[in-house]
């Protein structure tokens, strides 16, 4: 089984049941709505697709809500705009109206803060310019790069002095109506400190519901605090796009090799996205630098990888889930070791139960690692050491169920426990082989933290398909 996930966008490319099933076959293990392109009636018809789709899944497709947050972007266009490197391109915020043949209105009023000279990126850099004049509602700039500006394109300015941090009211109202209608789990925008973390975290508690946060590190700030927003959240994306627009291109592959290393630490998922198979919204086929970049991905060890435009409006969805998912199980057939972490000093009880589970695993032969957990965090401390065995996760808890779905290399099964540890354990061994990932004379490593009387998940056991 493919063992890392790969998340895709949904959009009128990809939003029907039947898309969404034909998706799940091809390697989709998560549906992210993006709010920065739905509002609610949208995102409500999306999640109704997916619980239809899930009604013919084995594993069930989680719902990712993706906060639109501060970004700065262009506003809504009558038409796409061709500009060409040289010429000139107005930035306009409001009613502002000027003579100019080329422009376009942006959702915030950033003119005040802008300098002569500063550089603009659009479209997660595909598009640049300069500034060389501004007013406080406009500013002229030159293109540096030609490119075809569209509606709702993103855009990155660095070294803008404006605080433009902080969840605005807009992603409050998105993640309390997601919460009410069975949404648990959100990438939240422009993270830069925790206490925007704890900001949405409360909202949830609020209406009594825990909720899975994946805070998005899209700037120079928010990689500067990377530990104290990982302590706070339940996971990190590595936003490549805006990142790659806000710091120097070369440090995007670095800081995405270390916030990798660093989650993995933590025992906490992982997304690496944006642009991983870009000319597939076009083409039927990736480039080789595209292969190359999804395959470093994977064999980095992250947890997740993400298509955006590539599946949402995207000529070729189910094909650019193919060759991702081909990409994927061929750098994880070289996949020999279990990993544990370098300079990992001290392991709590919980972790080595797991690291030895994983090892014994290998050492073995096992066809599958059982875990039952009543949180989640026994399968992601699991899914930290990378075990070259599959990981089934078998909890009480729907939330917890879809949960288990982001972790690398686990899939997640809904069930009835009870306290009683060998009724668990035939009962799951039972599903596994009704569902042909183990037979008769196979071994099995299971491990728990729901039975009575097994303190601290000291629960380890072999057993034998029978």
């Amino acid at each position: 089984m493919k063992k890392t996930k790969i998340i895709c966008t949904l959009g009128p490319a990809a939003g029907t049941a039947q898309k969404i099933v034909e998706l799940s076959k091809a390697g989709m293990n998560a549906a992210r709505i993006n709010m920065s392109h739905a509002d609610m009636k949208t995102m409500m018809g999306y999640i109704k697709e997916v619980e239809k789709a899930n009604e013919s899944l084995l594993f069930p497709i989680p719902v990712i809500l993706d906060t639109k947050g501060t970004e700065l972007r262009i506003e809504e266009l009558k038409s796409p705009i061709d500009v060409v490197a040289g010429e000139n391109f107005e930035l306009r915020f409001g009613k502002v109206r000027r003579t100019i043949n080329k422009g376009a209105e942006m959702n915030t009023n950033i003119f005040k803060a802008l300098k002569q000279g500063m550089k603009i990126f659009i479209d997660d850099g595909n598009i640049e310019m300069f500034v060389e004049k501004h007013h406080e509602e406009w500013a002229l700039c030159k293109v540096v790069t030609s490119g075809t500006i569209k509606s709702k394109k993103s855009l990155n300015i660095p070294g803008l002095q404006m605080d433009l941090s902080g969840i605005t009211k807009k992603e409050m109202e998105d993640v309390e109506f997601a919460i009410k209608h069975g949404v648990r789990i959100f990438t939240l925008s422009f993270i830069r400190h925790a206490a925007e973390v704890e900001k949405v975290r409360k909202i949830a508690d609020r209406l009594k519901t825990y909720v899975f946060l994946i805070a998005k590190i899209e700037d120079a700030v928010g990689a500067k605090n990377l530990d104290e927003i990982l302590e706070a959240s339940d996971g990190i994306m590595v936003a490549r796009g805006d990142l790659g627009a806000e710091v120097p291109l070369e440090d995007v592959p670095l800081l995405q090799r270390d916030i990798i290393n660093r989650c993995r630490e933590k025992g906490k998922p992982v997304i690496v996205a944006t642009q991983m198979m870009e000319s597939m919204i076009e083409s039927p086929v990736p480039t080789r630098a595209e292969v190359s970049d999804v395959a470093t991905a994977v064999y980095q060890k992250t947890d997740m990888i993400m298509l955006s435009a590539e599946t949402s409006v995207g000529k070729y969805p189910v094909r650019c889930v193919e060759a991702m998912t081909k990409i994927c199980n061929r750098m994880e057939r070289e996949e020999k070791f279990v990993m544990p972490l370098r300079g990992e000093e001290k392991r709590s009880i919980r972790e080595e139960i797991t690291l030895a589970a994983s090892m014994l695993a290998r050492n073995l032969g096992a066809k599958a690692i059982i875990v039952f957990t009543s949180t989640g965090r026994l399968a992601r401390l699991t899914s930290k050491y990378r075990p070259t065995t599959p990981v089934f996760a078998f909890t009480r808890y729907d939330q917890v169920h879809h949960f288990n779905q982001l972790s690398r290399g686990v899939y997640s099964y809904r069930a009835d426990l009870s306290d009683h540890s060998r009724e668990n354990i035939n009962n799951a061994i039972e599903t596994l082989k009704s569902d042909g990932f183990v037979k008769n004379e196979d071994l099995v490593v299971v491990i728990s933290d729901v039975f009575k009387g097994h303190k601290e998940s000291q629960l380890i056991e072999v057993k034998k398909v029978r």
